[in-house]
């Protein structure tokens, strides 16, 4: 008995009815990118807190952070004028007050993450103000996997598949909220 008509019927309707939901569901606008849920956000602040600012502190975990994405991404080191002709940015007072206030956006944005309307705006803003520097969209992805790869070190046992998950839909969120209004 040969069944190929059968499955050229099977394979034409499908394609059909994926054709036909496509467009009967097809959203409006792109959708943007997934909230973190209460779970997500209570693991990046929680081990945050523990293990970064309590931990090894904001000032290491920026000067580690930076040291990460030097080593993933060595053409980033462009983008840092004050220090980038530096021997030894590790030691550049430039480098280490830019790695200061960096972490310590990064702390306050994971603090605010139970309020994003106040959080949304200033990370449009902080978005806005980094294009100037010549800081494109793709430059936050080294961003993401210099912070994931800095936590990962950082948390070792405590970086479990269910806390990276957390750490990237929040970094998700804040990259694509500071790129949302920012003119490239």
């Amino acid at each position: 008995m040969d069944n190929s008509h059968l499955l050229a019927g099977l394979v034409v309707g499908g394609v059909v009815a994926g054709v036909a939901a496509y467009y009967m569901i097809k959203p409006s606008k792109p959708a943007g990118p997934v909230l973190p849920t209460a779970r997500q956000a209570q693991l990046v602040t929680t081990t945050w807190s523990e293990h970064v600012v309590r931990g090894v502190g904001l000032d290491v975990a920026g000067v580690l952070f930076f040291k990460t994405l030097f080593e993933q991404q060595p053409g980033a080191m462009a983008l840092f004028k004050k220090f980038n002709k530096s021997e030894n940015y590790l030691e550049h007072p430039e480098f280490k007050l830019h790695a200061s206030k960096v972490i310590r956006t990064i702390d306050t944005a994971f603090g605010m993450l139970g309020d994003l309307p106040a959080l949304v705006p200033i990370l449009e803003k902080l978005g806005k103000a980094h294009v100037p520097y010549g800081v494109l969209p793709e430059h936050y992805n080294w961003i993401g996997q210099a912070l994931l790869t800095t936590l990962g070190l950082g948390l070792g046992d405590q970086f479990t598949p269910e806390v990276k998950e957390a750490y990237t839909v929040v970094y998700v969120l804040v990259a694509a909220t500071m790129c949302s209004k920012a003119s490239y």
